[in-house]
């Protein structure tokens, strides 16, 4: 389904007109309000109008004055209407003609709304659909980690998408792509394969960024449901290939989309889903020693890039203060992934990768400390605490014997004393990882 685009216009209908099929170009359905079209069957066309703007979940407005200079009565109507329905940064409103100065433009619809444009000005309607696009690239507002926390919620927004469309294309890319994490944590597999097949029955009308956000959670379930159906989540060269060539496929067509910042976290989670896969496939491979370096190399390789963008989402272009615990919880698997590569080349003979594996674990663990320093003020639901809780833990045990934690050894053996103790007696998922935990304290005892 097409996200459908409500044009408000007054003056010359053309031009909505034009607007509509540029958009239509675009792969967005634009519906012109009224009936611009002389539709005999029409009676009542101000309820035509509010249900035309009901179906929408953005809005462009043109604005044109009248021939006594004052702007249509009806068009300030409809923008009143579209603020009570949308945002404001899903209102995009166009003074055609009109003087900036011009003191009959109400003060209330300038500033962020205001884009001014004269029509003899050379292709003026193309620079309506271009500032229209420009605006399609904001990220949202939430909290990434919020997805995760509060996951049936996300899950029914993305639902709804498939028949009433109330959140943008863009949007929704960005909804799906933090989605798969709680999918992830609460292997909700069978439910979320549905919810896509459903969004693909329409995947040739999206807009690049939800194609690739579709397609990035497609490859991604299908690695989460061989993953999570074998015994030590063993995974055979066959599947680790045909799962490795769609990844690789996709990080190539992600790179050619529009900066954004969509675009880096989009590159940072493929890339980090690389090295997840093989850092799993290579736990349990029996290829020869070169083929297993080339991998580990390939794992440290696909990391570094990752880093790249998640440190831009922190600190660079794209920091903000609602992408560091996300942006945490993906550094942590990336360094730990890394620290093993390290550790693993180490033992071959590259004896200067020790270093680097110390830094890595290190590095691991500061960002689950991160996320568990602040778990009392997390919400998150018990599924979730867990495996947070769990990957903490899993992290100190593998900093023990570092010099530089000498003075906490003590207090962090009897920290995950207790972290064990309450482990007993739970079988699940989690019990490979609770011996990893055990193991690395008996061999600093």
């Amino acid at each position: 389904m097409r996200e459908n685009i409500f044009i408000a216009w007054s003056g010359k209908s053309d031009y909505a007109k034009q607007v509509g099929n540029k958009l239509s170009s675009l792969k967005f359905n634009p519906i012109i309000g009224g009936d611009i079209n002389n539709d005999s069957s029409i009676i009542f066309i101000g309820q035509t109008i509010i249900s035309q703007m009901e179906k929408c979940s953005q809005a462009i407005i043109l604005v044109q004055k009248k021939n006594n200079g004052i702007i249509s009565s009806n068009l300030m109507f409809e923008f009143g209407y579209l603020l009570r329905k949308l945002s404001y940064d899903k209102i995009h409103v166009f003074f055609i003609d009109i003087s900036e100065a011009d003191i009959k433009i109400p003060s209330d619809i300038r500033g962020i709304w205001a884009n001014f444009l004269s029509s003899n000005e050379e292709n003026f309607l193309e620079k309506i659909t271009s500032v229209f696009l420009q605006r399609q690239s904001r990220i949202i507002k939430e909290d990434k980690l919020d997805i995760i926390i509060n996951w049936n919620y996300y899950k029914n927004l993305i639902k709804l998408y498939c028949s009433d469309p109330q959140h943008t294309g863009f949007e929704m890319a960005q909804y799906l792509l933090f989605y798969m994490q709680a999918v992830y944590f609460n292997e909700d597999y069978e439910e979320t394969i549905d919810m896509l097949n459903e969004l693909y029955k329409s995947f040739h009308s999206y807009q690049n960024e939800l194609q690739s956000s579709l397609r990035f959670c497609k490859i991604t379930l299908k690695f989460y449901r061989v993953f999570y159906s074998k015994i030590n989540n063993k995974l055979t060269k066959e599947e680790t290939t045909s799962i490795l060539y769609d990844y690789e496929d996709l990080l190539e067509h992600s790179e050619s989309l529009t900066e954004s910042e969509f675009k880096c976290w989009l590159l940072a989670d493929i890339l980090e889903h690389l090295g997840f896969l093989l850092y799993y496939y290579l736990l349990f491979t029996s290829d020869v020693l070169e083929e297993q370096i080339n991998l580990y190399e390939k794992i440290i390789e696909y990391n570094k890039r990752a880093l790249f963008y998640l440190n831009e989402l922190t600190s660079g272009e794209y920091a903000s203060e609602k992408n560091i615990y996300f942006s945490s919880l993906f550094k942590a698997y990336v360094y730990r992934q890394e620290a093993h590569a390290h550790r693993f080349l180490y033992q071959h003979g590259n004896l200067c990768q020790k270093i680097e594996e110390h830094k890595c674990f290190i590095n691991s663990f500061n960002m689950r400390k991160i996320l568990y320093d602040d778990f009392p003020n997390i919400k998150v639901n018990n599924k979730v605490l867990e495996n947070m809780e769990l990957d903490y833990y899993l992290s100190m045990s593998e900093i023990l014997y570092y010099p530089e934690f000498t003075q906490k050894k003590t207090r962090y053996y009897y920290e995950l004393d207790n972290y064990l103790n309450r482990q007993k007696n739970k079988c699940n998922v989690i019990s490979e990882y609770i011996h990893n935990i055990e193991t690395n304290i008996k061999g600093e005892l």
